[in-house]
This record gives C-alpha cells, sequence and structure tokens, in this order.
C-alpha cells in the first residue's frame, strides 16, 4: 500500500492539493465446509455442489484526486475537484457440480473504473449567513468476464457498462441569535437508471449555557441500486465471490432505498477537567429496502427496516501528553422480515425463531464499546492501547454455526517521529492488532481473526 499527497500554493490566493495511491490485497475466500466428501465431517452429502472453493481473491486498486482553491473577496472560496478511481479483481478456482470434482478451473475477473467532476462556490451574502453550493458529475465503468468450462457455464460471459449520473446541491448556515444556528440544505441527482431523487436535509444548534449545546437533525436521503442488483445473474451462473453480472438487465423496476433519518444530541465540554461529552439519540428508517427473492430469483424491492439507539463519547485529557476516550452504543433494530418470510421468502427464515422471530434483530449487535488510552513520550515516542467490545449478532445470511458470540479485542502501538535539518519528516509505528489472540470470528465461523504485527513508515516534506 502507497499513499502520497501533496500541497502547493503558488500565491497568496490558490492552493493545489494532489493525492494518489495504490492498494493491492489478497484475500482468502470460499468455503471448505460444502466440499463433497465422507471423510468432511462438516459435509456428508456425496452430491452437493460447491461453486465457491478456498481461493484466492486478488484486488488491485488505486486512486488520485485534485483539488484546486481559489480565495475570493470577502473569504468567499471556488472550489474544484476531479477524482479518479480504478479497481481490478481477479479469482481463479475449481468447483465440485453435483459431487463431481471440475479440474478445470474457472477465472473471473472484474475492473471497476469512475471519474467524477465536482465544482462548488462557498461565499457569505450576510454576515450571520453562509451559503454552499454547487455541482457534480460522475462516471462509472464495470467490465467483468467469466470464463468457465462445461458443464459449468455453457457460454463464458462478458460484461460492459458505462453510466452517467449528477447531482446539483446547496447549503445554507444562518445565525439568528448568537445561541442559534440553522442548517438547511438540499441535493437533487439524477443516477445511472434515471431516477430523479430530491434529498433535504435541517439540523438546529441551540447553546443552552456556555459550553453545552443541543442539537437535532432530520434528513431524506436515497441509495441508487447497485449493478449487481439490477444486472442479477442467476444463482447457478455466480460461482466464486466475484459476481460477473448477466448481460442484461434481470431487474430494471429496482428504485432507489429511501433512507429517513433523525436525531438528537448534546454536546458538553467541561474545562475544569479537560472533558467532552457528545450523545446522539437516533433513529433510521429504511424503506423499498433491495433484497435477493428466492421467489421471484432476482433482487426486488420490500424491505422495511428500522435502526433506533444511541451512541456515547466521553473524552477527557488528565494532563497535556495523555488523552483517555470512552465510546458506548446501545442499538435495537426491527423489520418486516417475518412477513416476508410468512409469504415464502426463505432468506427471512429466522435462525432462532424462540430467541429472534426478527432475522434483522439478531443480526445487529445490540450492546458495543471501546476504551482508547494514548500518551505523548519524550522525544517524539508516543504509545497508545484499545479495547473493543461487541454484544453476540447472527450474521443476516449464515446458518446458526456461524453465530457470532460476545467478542473483544485489545489492540496496542508504539511510534516515533523523526525529522532532518531541512523539510523532511515522518512517523515509523509498530502495531499489533488483537494482542491476546481472542479467535474473534468475522461473518464466517471458520474466518477468525488471528493477531496481527505490522509496520507503517510515513514520511512528508
Amino acid at each position: 500500500m502507497l499513499n502520497y499527497r501533496a500541497n502547493f500554493h503558488p500565491g497568496s490566493r490558490d492552493s493545489f492539493d494532489l493525492q494518489f495511491g495504490f492498494n493491492r490485497d489478497v484475500q482468502g475466500v470460499g468455503f471448505v465446509d460444502k466440499n463433497p466428501s465422507a471423510v468432511n465431517p462438516l459435509n456428508l452429502n456425496p452430491s452437493s455442489t460447491n461453486g465457491n472453493t478456498p481461493h484466492d481473491l486478488v484486488a488491485n486498486s488505486g486512486y488520485a484526486q485534485f483539488d484546486w482553491i481559489r480565495v475570493l473577496e470577502n473569504e468567499d472560496e471556488l472550489r474544484l475537484r476531479y477524482y479518479h478511481l480504478q479497481r481490478n479483481q481477479h479469482e481463479t478456482f475449481n468447483v465440485y457440480l453435483s459431487g463431481n470434482f471440475i479440474p478445470d478451473p474457472l477465472r473471473q475477473t472484474a475492473r471497476a473504473g469512475r471519474d467524477e467532476i465536482e465544482v462548488q462556490h462557498t461565499l457569505s451574502p450576510m454576515a450571520d449567513n453562509r451559503l454552499v453550493y454547487g455541482a457534480a458529475w460522475r462516471q462509472d465503468r464495470i467490465n467483468a468476464q467469466l470464463q468457465a468450462p462445461f458443464p459449468v457455464a455453457v457460454i463464458a460471459r462478458d460484461f460492459n457498462l458505462r453510466s452517467d449520473e449528477w447531482r446539483v446541491f446547496a447549503h445554507d448556515e444562518w445565525r439568528p441569535l448568537d445561541a442559534l444556528l440553522v442548517n438547511a440544505g438540499a441535493m437533487y441527482e439524477r443516477d445511472r437508471m434515471d431516477n430523479a431523487n430530491f434529498s433535504p436535509r435541517a439540523a438546529l444548534n441551540l447553546h443552552v449555557a456556555r459550553h453545552h449545546t443541543l442539537r437535532a437533525g432530520v434528513s431524506l436521503a436515497y441509495r441508487t441500486p447497485a449493478v449487481v442488483e439490477e444486472f442479477t445473474p442467476s444463482p447457478l451462473e455466480a460461482p466464486g465471490d466475484l459476481w460477473v453480472p448477466a448481460r442484461f438487465a434481470t431487474a430494471p423496476d429496482l428504485k432507489p432505498e429511501r433512507m429517513f433519518s433523525r436525531e438528537l444530541g448534546y454536546l458538553g465540554e467541561f474545562p475544569e477537567w479537560n472533558g467532552v461529552i457528545d450523545l446522539r439519540l437516533f433513529s433510521d428508517q429504511l424503506r423499498n429496502g433491495i433484497y435477493a427473492s428466492k421467489l421471484s430469483q432476482k433482487f426486488i424491492n420490500g424491505a422495511a427496516i428500522q435502526v433506533r439507539g444511541f451512541e456515547l463519547t466521553f473524552k477527557i485529557k488528565p494532563d497535556r501528553d495523555g488523552e483517555l476516550v470512552l465510546n458506548a452504543a446501545h442499538i435495537l433494530a426491527r423489520s418486516n422480515s417475518a412477513q416476508l418470510f410468512a409469504t415464502g421468502e426463505s432468506a427471512f427464515r429466522p435462525v432462532e425463531p424462540a430467541k429472534f422471530n426478527d432475522l434483522t434483530t439478531g443480526s445487529i449487535p445490540r450492546n458495543s464499546g471501546s476504551v482508547l488510552y494514548s500518551r505523548r513520550m519524550r522525544d517524539g515516542w508516543s504509545v497508545s492501547g484499545a479495547f473493543y467490545y461487541q454484544d453476540g449478532l447472527q450474521p443476516f445470511d449464515r446458518p446458526q454455526v456461524d453465530f457470532q458470540h460476545a467478542q473483544h479485542r485489545t489492540d496496542v502501538r508504539a511510534a516515533k517521529t523523526f525529522h532532518d535539518s531541512g523539510d523532511l519528516h515522518g512517523e515509523v509505528a509498530l502495531v499489533v492488532q488483537n494482542l491476546f489472540d481472542s479467535g474473534l470470528t468475522e461473518y464466517v465461523a471458520n474466518n477468525v481473526f488471528e493477531r496481527r504485527v505490522f509496520a507503517t513508515l510515513a514520511v512528508r516534506w
């Protein structure tokens, strides 16, 4: 992994910022418990099919971003941003078909690219008002291939898609009173499926006393269906982890998901002990949720989910060089999954009906929290440690054997800054994740998060 960032100021009014980076990732994927084998205690079915045997999924990705900022009169600002993203993935693996091992491997590749241009103007039409407005255009490109031997696939599949979408937006910040700040904005977008979405939002911040602020907010947002949801391959034509989309849209009538969010919050600053308390109460309601329908063999709208709860952050600096951060969250979720299961949608079958009749309720950890302590030391040294906790959960689309019990993890980090006599400076760090090797699992029971040790280097000039 490599990331680079440079900033250039040719004059007092212009600023140029360049960022780019590259990353290569090799991820172990697939399932061994579906292989047909009489000696495999996880699967005694000799005629089963496993279209996703253990193998490596290789991903090479890179990005580049260029920003230009021009400072205008009265501290107004004009910003232009260009962003490019490229991601290439491939996988090669064998499969079992009706109990038979297919010796010739399958190969799947996917290449995705994105280009986006955004222009934004910030101005202050009045002393107590600040306005931001702008527009953006984005183009996405996807090219994917499936090469598979007969009888796994009758013919190879090749998919190409180029799509464009655009948006305009505006946001206003108004302070009618010294103790009251009003934020309001909206975005209008036309997505690649030619859906027109209008997304408003508003928020109030009231300073009820010095160092104490109450806030309230409401917003409406939309999510455009993903390409793989619109161009869904049939289950028999979707081996491996890379879904190569179907040649033609199988769900052209999909609608964007709709998210309505509300929140109340409190921010308290306590200078006497260098502490900050940030409390947030929230409620998110999803409508037109998209899910994979077993009845229609494609993605459709129809899921409805409500998630509500609170998040609490407590920060304190016991002295100049140390900081302690505590985070806690409590989340409750409910959905119409029981009703969808009653109509015959087997994907919403509750794993433990006596405990959770609503599959969504059991798939979200009810309680979670973390503790982070960091400290700066002499000669550029710093150390930090973090502890994370999460309640048990049942992954949404996995069997009971993949139930994740309550988990905890401890990470530590030691770093040393350096600089020469010129402008070169940076940091080298040693990181240990899951210090006590507590046997964490992620999504699948045999996907164990073991202790990880790695070093990082950051250089600036």
